[in-house]
């Protein structure tokens, strides 16, 4: 019962600083229809698919290629391959793979075999989090924050934050 206590008390707080956060002037940015342009130079990760801390969402009905299609977009943004005619800037991707776990590892494998054969040097930048990682539970969302952290100290700010 301590547990819930504490995570309600957590919650509680939670709240209270973002009312605090949102009163000291944090509101979201508008950009009215007149001011859009065409932001022509703007960064990306994968050019007209995602920018950088931008969010997109894979869905579909199941067994229809949503894991093999996230891994291959991973993969190339590691590599700074094109995916689909897409340019791409390389950088490190970190995939959690909270459906298949460890058999993740066998996916990535497979595609570096498929796609490097022989090739002695598979270090690429792409890291695998092989376990359920429960968004909806606290303790756990601070331990994936803390992975994240721990590997922006060693590695840098990772490129892409795969999900599935």
């Amino acid at each position: 019962m301590a547990e819930v206590t504490d995570l309600t008390e957590h919650m509680r707080a939670k709240v209270h600083a973002d009312r605090e956060e949102l009163r000291q002037g944090a509101l979201l940015p508008l950009v009215w229809a007149g001011d859009a342009g065409p932001l022509l130079d703007t960064p990306y990760v994968i050019k007209e698919v995602i920018s950088p801390g931008g969010l997109i969402v894979i869905y579909g009905v199941p067994k229809s290629g949503k894991t093999f299609f996230v891994t291959d977009m991973g993969l190339r943004v590691a590599m700074a391959q094109p995916w689909f005619n897409h340019r791409v800037r390389a950088g490190l991707v970190l995939y959690v793979a909270s459906e298949m776990g460890r058999r993740a590892e066998r996916r990535v494998w497979a595609w570096l075999d498929h796609h490097l054969g022989d090739v002695a040097d598979r270090d690429l930048p792409f890291a695998i989090v092989p376990k359920v990682v429960n968004l909806l539970d606290v303790v756990a969302v601070e331990r994936l924050v803390a992975t994240i952290e721990s590997l922006i100290d060693t590695r840098g700010k990772p490129a892409l934050l795969i999900v599935d």
